[in-house]
């Protein structure tokens, strides 16, 4: 399988960043036709700076603040990650039209 030069520096930038994080914490959610808060422990990550998300179902997961829909939420096609840059301040929400798993990263 070849890999190109851009493959090869997204990798390592991700890898340099998750060096340079203080803390991380890993977790996942299951995101159904409610919404759920998204963060991988029991709240956010006190001093996050940065969320990954990564859905693994079969079916899109819409994310946003407090009252998200799958109309208004930003989509997360299945396989795909997402990187947000924002901190513990805010709390993402996640919903899908069945249930679907999010794979959650953060780091402060």
């Amino acid at each position: 399988m070849a890999v190109t030069v851009g493959e090869l520096k997204g990798y390592w930038k991700k890898v340099a960043d998750a060096v340079s994080s203080n803390s991380i914490a890993v977790g996942k959610k299951t995101v159904g036709t409610n919404q759920v808060a998204l963060y991988a422990g029991s709240a956010n990550l006190s001093g996050r700076r940065r969320i990954r998300l990564r859905c693994v179902g079969n079916d899109a997961v819409y994310v946003g603040t407090s009252g998200v829909t799958t109309s208004t939420g930003y989509p997360i096609l299945p396989g795909e990650e997402k990187i947000f840059d924002i901190s513990a301040a805010v709390t993402l929400y996640g919903i899908s039209s069945s249930n679907q798993t999010v794979h959650i990263i953060e780091e402060a």
